[in-house]
């Protein structure tokens, strides 16, 4: 580290005038990875803008000096105060260059940019390794390509006990790695703004990416067994076929009718989905953590599950679970629900908020902040 120097002139007895350097330290330079923010409809891109956001507000941001790795284009809906730096054309160059201008080097997602010199502290952040489940003939690339870069790291951070678990399980020679488990956060969602048209029946809704993990036709051949009189919304990012094949099971099944598919919705057109639907149904099997789950408690909605991966881990005792994949089985459990009104009650309502208390934006970035105190002591 390089010291900065200021002079005091001190009058000594001899009347003769002594120069004293002291040294004063810079503040150690930390660049956090932000090349995934691509637009705001994604669990990794409201990871990313509600980090950025918590890190500019923060004191205790204050002893390091901040700058963020973005993409090559730029991004919608997107400021910031922080230091940006646009990832180059030449990015294994880039990446050498900043990995000795930096102290610690945060990589958000733990597959692609990494430091490439000893001269920084690395942090990964792992959110899943659902890749070798979703594609399992890439499974043995996918674990080289992780491994090497985690094997670099100087502590790994998990963002569920469960994701720990799973990079332990794969990757058992990382065990004697500094690791930690750090909570990602929820939005408090506002009650958003009425869509056009707004729904004119009562209505179920899911909300997340339209990607095969998802499980999004298990709810759809659920409808014919729910009451006639409810509806199927279902919101996310999308930018493949998956939507489009769900579509056609609704129409197989003769329920199109009764099932709106709506990509890459609005934030405010999400958060009145989110506080008026009936019930909040997530039946994806394979996640790292399980944001929609934690919003929709946000609002005092119970969230429908199946007891996997790290989603348990998320709602606790707020849940309903789905024990059984049988279309019929899961409907039951729907339309009880909705004909007791459970969601409308208040106990309910208090344990599905103390429940998404649990995950708070500010206190994730705080204990990243620790975190990264803790590695750079020697330098604050």
């Amino acid at each position: 580290m390089i010291n900065n120097e200021f002079h005091l002139t001190h009058y000594h007895q001899f009347t003769s005038l002594t120069t004293i350097s002291i040294p004063t330290m810079k503040p150690p330079k930390i660049l956090i990875d932000a090349t995934k923010l691509k637009s705001p409809h994604n669990g990794l891109d409201t990871f990313l803008r509600a980090y950025i956001k918590e890190l500019e507000t923060l004191s205790e941001a204050y002893p390091f000096d901040i700058g963020l790795l973005l993409p090559k284009k730029n991004i919608p809906h997107f400021e910031t105060n922080l230091k940006c730096i646009r990832q180059a054309l030449m990015k294994r160059k880039q990446i050498y260059a900043l990995s000795k201008k930096y102290d610690l080097w945060h990589s958000t997602f733990h597959t692609i940019n990494k430091p490439s010199t000893n001269d920084c502290l690395h942090v990964a952040t792992v959110h899943d390794l659902n890749p070798i489940y979703e594609k399992p003939h890439k499974k043995n690339s996918y674990l080289k390509k992780s491994n090497a870069h985690l094997q670099q790291a100087s502590h790994i951070v998990s963002i569920s006990e469960y994701t720990q678990s799973d990079i332990l399980k794969h990757h058992p020679k990382l065990a004697p790695k500094p690791h930690s488990v750090i909570y990602n956060g929820v939005n408090k969602p506002d009650t958003g703004i009425t869509p056009t048209p707004p729904p004119n029946k009562k209505f179920l809704f899911a909300l997340g990416a339209f990607m095969r993990k998802k499980n999004y036709e298990a709810i759809i051949e659920m409808m014919p067994f729910i009451d006639t009189n409810i509806d199927l919304i279902i919101a996310g990012s999308s930018n493949g076929n998956y939507i489009n094949e769900l579509a056609q099971i609704a129409e197989k099944i003769g329920i199109e009718n009764r099932v709106k598919l709506i990509p890459n919705i609005s934030p405010s057109e999400k958060n009145w989905y989110l506080n008026h639907c009936s019930a909040f149904l997530f039946p994806s099997k394979l996640e790292g953590f399980g944001l929609p789950p934690a919003e929709a408690m946000q609002c005092g909605k119970t969230p429908f599950i199946f007891e996997a991966t790290s989603i348990p881990e998320v709602v606790g005792k707020a849940g309903v679970y789905w024990m059984s994949a049988d279309p019929e089985s899961m409907a039951n459990k729907v339309n009880q629900f909705i004909i007791e009104e459970l969601d409308m009650c208040t106990s309910q309502k208090k344990i599905c908020l103390r429940q998404a208390d649990k995950f708070c934006w500010k206190q994730m970035t705080h204990n990243y902040l620790d975190l990264f105190k803790n590695l750079l002591k020697d330098q604050i």
